[in-house]
């Protein structure tokens, strides 16, 4: 009897033993869990910081942001990029935060910035940043601001002026077309339509003279007519086209009233408005 009690003891103390080690077990699990689970917020955060970063270094220097394109480490507080790195140290908390940046990735003048936060623990191998956090964003080159920036070379009219959103005569009206029947007609397509703030936009006029070649200059318009932007010069040719990009965050969210206005350089083929045509950018 002696003999199985002590038995029935040891057992039970093994039993407890089992049970305790799977106590220790989950425990340590749950905080290994929990931290990695801080430790990936902390890394999304420094991510969305990263894309603010650079946001604001785009807009400092539009045309220095055009030259960028590659790897780049991006520390706490940069103003600015510097030399193309692969940025294998730590520069902002206990993370290795870095950008890639390829131009015209996203549509024509509209950046692909991967903006990416490693670090490393316990599970990783000696010096190596296994784990990571990413956040993709779609950045616009082209200054909202000054348009004299953005490249006439998109435009179908070869010999188009640098746009702007100065020139240009005042429209006579939104309602078009304005030009005697049959004498000028112009036509608006936008595409994509509807768009997002990260799209370029694509306006194209298409101007038809009635025995008459319409040469001059197209400018579109959109909400009140307080915005211009040149398209350029109109070719020989009848049809004639016209065709600007802009991009969509530059526009703004929201439903746009947008026409073309034709101003004629000689007075063969009259003015004329396309009718409107809604926007729509989410």
């Amino acid at each position: 009897m002696k003999g199985q009690t002590l038995i029935e003891i040891l057992l039970a103390f093994a039993l407890l033993g089992i049970v305790m080690t799977g106590i220790v077990v989950s425990v340590i699990s749950g905080l290994s869990n929990a931290n990695f689970a801080k430790t990936q917020t902390q890394a999304s955060q420094y991510a969305q910081e990263g894309i603010e970063l650079l946001q604001g270094i785009r807009d400092s220097d539009y045309n220095s942001f055009r030259n960028f394109s590659g790897n780049y480490c991006l520390g706490g507080g940069a103003t600015t990029l510097g030399a193309p790195s692969n940025c294998s140290y730590v520069n902002v908390g206990n993370f290795v935060r870095s950008v890639n940046i390829e131009q015209s990735a996203c549509a024509p003048n509209v950046a692909r910035a991967t903006l990416t936060v490693a670090w490393s623990d316990g599970k990783c191998n000696s010096g190596a940043y296994c784990h990571k956090s990413q956040l993709i964003s779609c950045l616009s080159t082209v200054n909202p601001i000054d348009l004299s920036s953005f490249s006439n070379s998109y435009s179908n009219a070869a010999a188009g002026p640098t746009p702007t959103t100065a020139a240009g005569p005042t429209p006579t009206t939104a309602a078009g077309p304005t030009s005697p029947p049959g004498a000028t007609t112009i036509g608006l397509s936008i595409s994509p339509n509807p768009a997002t703030t990260s799209d370029a936009i694509i306006f194209t006029a298409t101007v038809t003279g009635s025995g008459c070649t319409p040469t001059g200059a197209v400018y579109f318009y959109w909400d009140n007519q307080t915005s211009a932007y040149t398209a350029g010069s109109l070719g020989n040719s009848n049809p004639s086209y016209a065709t600007a990009y802009y991009p969509g965050n530059a526009i703004g969210v929201g439903t746009h009233s947008v026409y073309a206005h034709y101003a004629p350089s000689n007075s063969a083929c009259p003015a004329a408005d396309s009718r409107v045509t809604n926007l729509f950018v989410n």
